[in-house]
């Protein structure tokens, strides 16, 4: 039996849920970095493995050919992967504010990338979960391509996902050209754990 895509009122929830996770990331990158972090409002959409590729595809569209992407598995009562998708040069110029004296050193972007990604999709994530009391465990983050085309990173993945809930937040900082395009797949077996979650969250109040 399908699972049933959540309703409209379902996304809203979802959507205000995870801008007070995706603020807590933000936060906890402009404290590393310190700088302002600006934050998109999260899209959210259900989608199959090829929607996934072509709709991240078409956000990223007109910003660049090369990127580089770190993959991070979760799992527990919500299972998927999150993406974290940075521009070439936003490499370079997170790796001066992190006090990288050269990025291209023997692993230095990788361990800048990981170091990076685990902040915040462990921040995003886990302020998503604890809201609608929910149990979340993480994966170490992988590399999964450096100077990339899009699409290239995007089918690294753990597994194929048939149906999947698609959410997308992009992460900026005031100055300079550092972006940083968050995306994450959740099993259509996590659903009904979200919305069971989110109907919690909505009697909270």
């Amino acid at each position: 039996m399908k699972t049933e895509a959540l309703n409209e009122e379902e996304n809203e929830i979802l959507q205000e849920v995870i801008n007070i996770g995706m603020g807590q990331a933000g936060a906890s990158l402009a404290k590393l970095l310190d700088v302002f972090v600006n934050l998109s409002v999260p899209r959210v959409s259900w989608v199959n493995g090829d929607d996934f590729v072509t709709q991240v595809a078409k956000l990223v569209e007109g910003q660049g050919d090369s990127w580089a992407g770190v993959r991070q598995a979760f799992y527990n009562q919500l299972e998927g992967e999150a993406f974290a998708i940075y521009g070439a040069n936003g490499c370079q110029q997170l790796a001066g504010l992190m006090g990288y004296e050269d990025e291209n050193e023997d692993g230095a972007e990788e361990e800048l990338l990981l170091d990076v990604t685990n902040i915040l999709v462990g921040a995003c994530l886990v302020g998503v979960a604890n809201q609608i009391s929910k149990k979340l465990d993480f994966a170490a983050p992988t590399v999964v391509g450096v100077g990339k085309p899009i699409h290239e990173l995007l089918y690294s993945r753990d597994r194929e996902w048939d149906q999947c809930l698609l959410i997308e937040v992009n992460f900026c900082l005031e100055e300079g050209d550092f972006s940083c395009h968050l995306v994450m797949l959740m099993s259509e077996a996590s659903i009904e754990q979200l919305r069971s979650g989110l109907v919690q969250f909505m009697e909270s109040y």
